[in-house]
């Protein structure tokens, strides 16, 4: 819907937009692109990281390739290219091994993409609390070790967050815990990807 409404605002069809047009809007909500990018675009909000950027370039491939397959619209975007396979394209590929193209989209981010975390390995634990040399990062380790908090959600708490004292003001639990809350905003640019406020009791994590 966003790259809909800016095509309504630069007055540009669907039979009429060029590869260099999507790559100027992709250039306008965050990709890195080397051309003039007109008008600014999404004012006030932050530009999109890599992994949305990823989306967006596989969401307006997938569109326009089918604008195009389409006999009633034609476009002259041709975004199907390829480029030559890797060791991991091989590697997670039926018949890897024997591929040679690959299909590739122009309008994704370039560079190497950030692997998935993995979980700590055993004993990680108490090897970092040997090594951390303050109160704050034992506490960090802890809460993420027991408390099965993602980095955002910690490092988004705020004091009124905490209710470390049995029958806090809030009501909601008689035993100590935290709440979690989606806020967009904080300082630190950290924010909860729930949307809906929970909160830890005894080690666990119901619904709030």
């Amino acid at each position: 819907m966003d790259h809909l409404r800016w095509l309504e605002r630069e007055c540009l069809a669907f039979d009429t937009v060029q590869l260099h047009d999507l790559e100027r809007y992709m250039g306008i909500v965050g990709a890195e692109v080397h051309m003039p990018l007109r008008e600014p675009w999404r004012v006030g909000k932050r530009p999109y990281g890599r992994s949305a950027l990823s989306i967006a370039a596989s969401c307006l491939k997938g569109f326009y390739l089918h604008q195009a397959s389409s006999a009633s619209m034609r476009t002259s975007v041709r975004s199907s290219t390829t480029r030559l396979p890797s060791r991991v394209d091989r590697r997670r590929s039926l018949l890897g091994h024997v591929k040679s193209v690959m299909p590739a989209n122009p309008l994704a981010p370039k560079g190497p993409h950030r692997r998935h975390p993995k979980m700590l390995p055993d004993g990680a634990r108490e090897k970092l609390l040997e090594t951390v040399n303050s109160a704050r990062d034992r506490m960090v380790v802890t809460w993420l070790a027991d408390g099965g908090l993602r980095i955002g959600e910690l490092c988004g708490l705020h004091l009124v967050d905490l209710h470390r004292r049995e029958n806090a003001d809030c009501n909601e639990c008689g035993s100590p815990h935290l709440h979690v809350c989606h806020r967009p905003g904080n300082p630190s640019r950290a924010e909860a990807k729930t949307k809906h406020s929970w909160q830890v009791e005894h080690g666990r994590s119901p619904a709030g």
